[in-house]
């Protein structure tokens, strides 16, 4: 069996590298979803705009979160 840490380092790493896809895939989704927001469900958009309060367009920079 392996040790526990070892394990734990593992998926760790696991989740880091999943992140990171997320994280560099997340541009090209959004310009697949944009032409579609109509038909996403209302919980979803209202989640994605309190989200995107915190996006200051005239800097193009996120504000700190309270």
């Amino acid at each position: 069996m392996d040790n526990p840490w070892e394990t734990i380092s593992e998926a760790l790493r696991q989740a880091r590298e999943a992140r990171s896809a997320v994280d560099q895939y997340a541009n090209q989704m959004a310009n697949l979803i944009v032409p579609s927001l109509r038909s996403v469900d209302r919980h979803t958009l209202a989640q994605l705009k309190r989200e995107l309060r915190l996006f200051d367009a005239k800097t193009l920079k996120w504000r700190p979160t309270r």
